[in-house]
């Protein structure tokens, strides 16, 4: 698993963590902010599939779309797993 990147909102009030996965087994994620940061809030939406010729068709449409997936946090550090051959962007909201 890779954190492709973090940005930060103009307003300095949101951390966007981009999460990839490209690996066919889940994996368990455990992201701890550093710093005087106060975690409000977190989530985090991705695509997934159970394997990279997945589709969407005209019975399924749905199939491969953007999925909230759930999360847990202890403070300033956040735990989830990421799906196989998933990316994503974590959205973390700070004080």
């Amino acid at each position: 698993m890779r954190m492709k990147r973090i940005t930060k909102s103009d307003n300095g009030k949101t951390i966007y963590i981009k999460v990839v996965n490209s690996t066919p087994t889940a994996i368990p994620i455990r992201i701890q902010l550093i710093g005087n940061l106060n975690v409000q809030n977190a989530h985090l939406e991705l695509i997934s599939s159970d394997s990279l010729f997945e589709k969407n068709t005209m019975e399924d449409p749905y199939h491969v779309c953007v999925r909230e997936i759930e999360i847990s946090r202890n403070g300033n550090v956040v735990f989830f797993t990421a799906p196989a051959f998933s990316v994503g962007v974590l959205s973390v909201v700070i004080l």
